[in-house]
């Protein structure tokens, strides 16, 4: 016999009525056996029940006070909905930010690339390694954004590569993933830099240094967060390392934070600070459209609670989060 046949396995397949019992007898109440057997399939037991549970009491995996499991797919709705709203912003900081790296180095440093010189060392290249500052990262981030270019399914990138002459940066950015879009920026030269940072930050309390600072850190933290939100994790779990510090915290939330609230995990790296990094890279309507779409969903949100918790705790929002959002609207509310 084979061993995988011998081997006992601590997780055995169950099928939908089994979680159902398994759901009964973790204090879930189940008042409607096929609308949860329904739920299970379109969106799995691990989702619901995983996802949402530690923000119960339980004991022993067990739900101290019985939960409707009604209530545990309204909060993983509620989660979706919130995922979708961030991500999209986002995105749009991704997508902006590429815009504005193609635009300086374009026109510093022209429209012309080699993707087969892994020397990097040809003057007439804007991937030139002497184009940008001399640090560890420098020759590994453009070898590696050439060799994704090379192998690119990009319908644009290709065409350029089959019908033109040329591969112009504002192409080529759209092939590269967004970690690989920061690490480029932060092999650019101070000027470019303070270029990238003043046309994203919009926060007057800022240094130029806080601008580059923040950027920095935001970049990062927007970046595991939108890694998460596109493979489906919940944000509900606090494994994102990246980290913002207090004084960009207080600033972008107009002082709305103490050093006690931030040692706590407010605004540091958790789902309010994504907000508020979106409100400060974000400008005009995109940012207007941002801010009315989340204090309409926080509207509608907050006269739910969970296992005595608030909406607002749930999701780690301070209680004044429409507030400190109107103060970061560019028109009236």
């Amino acid at each position: 016999m084979d061993a995988t046949e011998e081997m006992i396995v601590d997780k055995p397949f169950k099928d939908y009525d089994d979680l159902i019992e398994i759901l009964k007898s973790r204090n879930v109440i189940i008042n409607n056996e096929e609308f949860a057997k329904q739920c299970l399939s379109d969106i799995s037991y691990y989702s619901i029940i995983n996802g949402c549970k530690k923000f119960y009491t339980l004991d022993n995996d067990i739900f101290v006070h019985p939960v409707n499991f009604e209530e545990l797919y309204l909060l993983y709705m509620i989660e979706n909905t919130l995922n979708g709203i961030l991500l999209k912003n986002i995105l749009h900081i991704e997508k902006s930010l590429k815009s504005k790296l193609s635009y300086i180095i374009s026109k510093n440093y022209g429209v012309i690339t080699d993707l087969e010189d892994t020397t990097n060392m040809n003057p007439n290249d804007y991937l030139c390694r002497y184009n940008y500052q001399n640090n560890r990262n420098r020759n590994n981030t453009l070898l590696d954004i050439k060799r994704s270019i090379s192998n690119t399914r990009n319908a644009s990138i290709n065409y350029y590569k089959t019908h033109h002459n040329h591969l112009p940066c504002w192409i080529l950015i759209n092939g590269i993933y967004f970690g690989q879009a920061i690490q480029l920026y932060q092999i650019l030269n101070s000027d470019e830099k303070n270029y990238i940072c003043n046309e994203l930050v919009d926060c007057n309390q800022m240094s130029l240094d806080e601008k580059k600072a923040f950027l920095t850190n935001s970049l990062d933290v927007l970046r595991e967060y939108r890694n998460n939100l596109a493979h489906g994790h919940t944000i509900f779990s606090n494994t994102i390392k990246s980290y913002i510090s207090f004084t960009s915290a207080k600033k972008i939330s107009n002082n709305n934070i103490t050093r006690l609230q931030y040692n706590n995990g407010l605004c540091k790296n958790d789902t309010f600070c994504v907000v508020m990094i979106i409100c400060t890279l974000t400008r005009g309507l995109q940012k207007e459209n941002f801010i009315q779409e989340l204090i309409s969903f926080c509207s509608n949100m907050n006269k739910y609670t969970f296992d005595s918790k608030s909406f607002y705790d749930v999701f780690s929002f301070p209680h004044n989060i429409i507030d400190i959002l109107k103060n970061k609207s560019i028109t009236s509310i």
